[in-house]
């Protein structure tokens, strides 16, 4: 098995975990997209009748409800991360 300069493994495993925020961040990304896309599809599809007893349009308008905090969600991970990498080079003691 290969290793890095380190001495830590390169296997997928081993990710630091602010790689894996990262990567959760963009997976709910893609997530928030996939659930939009189905909720605007829902919407397009069921538009008629306009009331509250079409299941596909409340569904619909779920989706796009859902995929916003999805979206907000994700991003506020990687935004923390963010500022957690910030804050551990900031304060210097002399």
């Amino acid at each position: 098995m290969a290793t890095n300069s380190k001495g830590h493994s390169n296997s997928p495993r081993n990710h630091s975990p602010r790689h894996n925020t990262y990567a959760m961040s963009r997976a709910l990304t893609i997530v928030s997209w996939v659930v939009c896309a189905v909720g605007v599809f829902l919407i397009i599809f069921n538009l008629q009748p306009f009331n509250d007893n079409n299941m596909g349009l409340m569904g619909g308008i779920g989706c796009l409800v859902a995929a916003t905090f999805i979206y907000f969600i994700g991003k506020s991970f990687g935004s923390m991360q963010a500022r957690s990498d910030e804050g551990k080079d900031g304060i210097k003691e002399d």
